[in-house]
């Protein structure tokens, strides 16, 4: 796996399912990521966790026709910082 660095040099690359981004929900890009990318959102909020107040999920990326949504790994909503 590759720790990716949102504003690195590989930023504009196609993000892969074999890659492991460490982003905030803001972060997370919304082109160039094919379906199954997976990430860890730093301040994602797990189930029960309040606005502003998260700790952190793992996610995935739904690709559907170019759009992306990222969406926690546990229970497929859509991530939310």
């Amino acid at each position: 796996m590759t720790n990716l660095d949102p504003l690195g040099e590989r930023a504009a690359q196609v993000l892969s399912t074999n890659d492991l981004l460490y982003a905030t929900v803001a972060q997370l890009p919304a082109a160039n990521v094919q379906s199954g990318a997976r990430a860890w959102a730093t301040d994602g909020r797990k189930s029960g966790e309040g606005a502003g107040a998260g700790t952190g999920v793992l996610v995935y990326a739904d690709n559907q026709a170019g759009t992306v949504t990222w969406r926690r790994l546990s229970d497929d909503t859509v991530a939310a910082a």
